[in-house]
């Protein structure tokens, strides 16, 4: 645990940076609601804000009314590595939680720790839940050596909103490739008498998530097969990616977002039309189309020599250490299948359904009629795949990227220079120095 706590500090200062959004829901903390006389607690640490904290206080309140045993008590810890860093210390001490929500991230950290994480797979077993009906994109890391150390609780990937309006109006077909993509935002880009652009082709959020996209549509992986550092390096693919990148941003095809408050800022002007199209997370979906007074679609994003995404978003695990074991499996095995849970929750928060079951439900059905966006996102998920990213050391990676990115899109540093700075920081961390 004393090493587990340590990545989970060097990685601390990366809070609010996981991959799809999820951590940086707005941090007002979910009510605790009071004990019941006899009744058995099971403690729900979660990093849900904002509607998204609400909807979670909805779900165990909807499970608490119809259960006399038990009872949820959800609390509120922070974005995803505030959780996580209080979980472990909770740990050490033997005061851990039952239940824990956590980045995708996190999970593989948690489960490299004997005895820290408890194995689902027999309750599966037991109560009849199959582990295939899982979406794949969203569990494959999540089985290992016959165990099942958590199940997806809200998943997202990310696509592209297009404004149609100006699309039209330019006359530009939405591209689906990186080639089409530029020559878009060349047509798109508009500039006023004094030399300011009014309107840019893309806009795009500073989040390593999109730069882990674009190496994995430029033909490779993040990390080698080895696990001993970057696997996009010698064959051009990180060079590839983000020079990409970067010459749309010095073009002025592409506004690149600040780095404080840039997701608010490159949304605002998506729905303003300074921004013929965005990448984001489809868990801004209704958000977005609600602040969007014109013909607003959700694509595939453009592929490079391949379609690939990352997923994102968070998971729920069991604690090895929980008293109430049966208990907190009897909350999971409720959200997984009845209708209030799971399903309540992805299909008001915005994430998507993590079961063939839900997703082929007949809320489900409904809800893609009325957003079709959710539809194009499923349809996605055959073509994601993380695993050329996703390892323990992904946090201090993530540290380590953000450096790139700031250094390659704020102040114009040469691409491959970087790229080998980031690889050699990156070989360092996946030997443990």
């Amino acid at each position: 645990m004393k090493k587990l706590l340590s990545v989970m500090l060097l990685t601390a200062i990366a809070v609010g940076m996981s991959f799809g959004q999820g951590s940086k829901e707005a941090a007002s903390a979910s009510s605790q609601p009071a004990a019941k006389t006899g009744k058995v607690q099971i403690q729900f640490w979660h990093s849900m804000g904002g509607k998204n904290g609400d909807l979670i206080t909805q779900v165990c309140d909807a499970f608490n009314k119809t259960h006399d045993d038990v009872e949820v008590v959800p609390s509120y810890q922070g974005d995803y590595w505030t959780a996580a860093s209080k979980a472990i210390n909770a740990v050490s001490a033997g005061e851990n939680p039952d239940l824990l929500q956590m980045g995708v991230d996190h999970v593989g950290v948690f489960g490299s720790e004997e005895g820290v994480l408890a194995d689902l797979m027999p309750y599966m077993k037991k109560d009849g839940i199959d582990p295939n009906d899982f979406i794949d994109a969203f569990s494959w890391d999540f089985k290992q050596n016959g165990k099942m150390i958590a199940i997806p609780f809200g998943r997202s990937v990310p696509v592209m909103y297009v404004n149609m309006d100006i699309m039209r109006e330019a006359g530009v077909e939405v591209p689906t490739t990186w080639d089409e993509l530029r020559a878009a935002c060349e047509k798109l880009k508009k500039v006023n008498d004094k030399g300011e652009v009014e309107r840019y082709g893309l806009g795009l959020i500073r989040d390593t998530w999109y730069w882990y996209m674009t190496v994995a549509q430029a033909g490779g992986d993040l990390i080698n097969k080895e696990r001993t550092g970057l696997g996009c390096v010698d064959n051009g693919h990180a060079y590839k990616a983000w020079k990409f990148l970067q010459d749309m941003k010095n073009s002025q095809e592409l506004f690149f977002a600040p780095a404080n408050n840039g997701g608010t800022v490159v949304t605002q002007m998506f729905a303003d039309g300074k921004c013929a199209m965005l990448w984001n997370s489809i868990g801004a979906l209704v958000s977005t189309m609600a602040s969007a007074n014109f013909d607003c679609q959700v694509f595939f994003p453009p592929k490079g020599d391949v379609l690939s995404v990352p997923t994102g978003g968070n998971a729920l695990v069991m604690l090895e250490g929980s008293r109430h074991k049966q208990e907190a499996w009897e909350f999971i095995d409720w959200l997984l299948t009845n209708p209030n849970g799971l399903l309540f929750f992805t299909q008001n928060s915005g994430y998507l359904p993590i079961t063939k079951t839900m997703a082929s439900s007949e809320q489900e059905q409904e809800l893609w009629k009325k957003l079709p966006g959710r539809k194009t996102a499923y349809e996605l998920l055959q073509y994601a795949d993380d695993r050329g990213s996703r390892v323990p050391q992904g946090g201090q990676i993530m540290n380590e990227l953000y450096t790139l990115i700031d250094a390659t899109m704020y102040d114009n540093a040469d691409v491959q220079q970087q790229v080998d700075i980031f690889a050699k920081s990156v070989k360092d961390i996946m030997a443990g120095k």
